[in-house]
């Protein structure tokens, strides 16, 4: 036998040898406050939507766990082996005890202020609705995070390894810190005045919601783009993508105008500083007179007459 569905994990005697075989067991939707008498032949278990508050009793065998929607406290207990595990919904407020060999992890809408006991092997990560206020000890091999609604005011900490990132509904000022291997970043809702800083790999990008005036810094690569609910001003208000980035291609080029007038400005006046410098004060003869001074006295005067 390969799936049971059952209201309660108690079994006679006459059903424990067929009970033993089980390597599914779905269990969710009950009323149970106990994991006892699991069979320990179980890979998959789905006990979520009861009223679970340990995860004593859970089978080792199980690699893959569905255990949200319970009255869960903390991940003791948790089997050493598994590799999916849903603990949303639940009461925790610490990942201690998640097991290392995690890869895919949904801890979303629980009461966690740190991602600190992560396993370091995750690779998927949904840690929506808690109460982070920073991304330290996200583990670094995390490629899809989602940490939307959250208490962030910073991407600081956030993996390089990234290239979906939901970060919705924080407290964001700026993308500085945004992982530059991102191609699909949302980030609506926060309070972003600028898109500067926003990765230039990026495709697919969500920015509704902000305070943004100006879509400056949007980069090129952009080819999926939400924007509405910012004060975007007339000069962008009614573009199409292309002539978006048509448009700041010419601010760029603008820019590094400024700056090359700048840098040769810069330089002329300290060429000019030099100069005066080195006529008035460096190479002395021992009156302590400058050298290209009196010759270009001397040079100027008109000979004397001869008789």
């Amino acid at each position: 036998m390969k799936y049971s569905f059952i209201k309660s994990i108690q079994y006679s005697k006459h059903d424990l040898d067929l009970q033993m075989n089980v390597t599914i067991l779905v269990c969710y939707g009950n009323q149970l406050t106990s994991l006892n008498g699991c069979p320990p032949s179980v890979t998959t278990l789905e006990c979520q939507h009861n009223q679970l508050t340990s995860l004593a009793h859970c089978p080792h065998s199980v690699t893959t766990l569905y255990c949200d929607h319970n009255q869960l406290t903390s991940l003791e207990h948790c089997p050493p082996f598994v590799t999916t595990l849903d603990c949303s919904r639940n009461q925790l407020t610490s990942l201690e005890h998640c097991p290392p060999s995690v890869t895919i992890l949904y801890c979303d809408h629980n009461q966690l202020t740190s991602l600190n006991g992560c396993s370091p092997s995750v690779t998927y990560l949904e840690c929506d609705r808690n109460q982070l206020t920073s991304l330290a000890h996200c583990p670094p091999s995390v490629t899809e995070l989602y940490c939307n609604g959250n208490q962030l005011t910073s991407l600081e900490n956030c993996p390089p390894s990234v290239t979906k990132l939901c970060c919705d509904y924080n407290q964001l000022t700026s993308l500085e810190h945004c992982p530059p291997s991102v191609t699909t970043l949302y980030c609506s809702r926060n309070q972003l005045t600028s898109l500067e800083g926003c990765p230039p790999s990026v495709t697919t990008l969500y920015c509704s919601g902000n305070q943004l005036t100006s879509l400056e810094g949007c980069p090129p690569s952009v080819t999926t783009l939400y924007c509405s609910g910012n004060q975007l001003n007339t000069e962008y208000a009614t573009l199409s993508i292309l002539e978006i980035h048509k448009l700041n291609r010419r601010k760029d080029f603008l820019k590094g105008l400024d700056i090359v007038q700048r840098v040769i400005q810069d330089f002329s006046a300290k060429k000019i500083q030099r100069m005066w410098e080195r006529w008035w004060y460096e190479d002395l003869d021992e009156n302590g007179i400058n050298r290209l001074c009196k010759h270009a006295i001397n040079e100027s005067r008109p000979p004397f007459p001869t008789a």
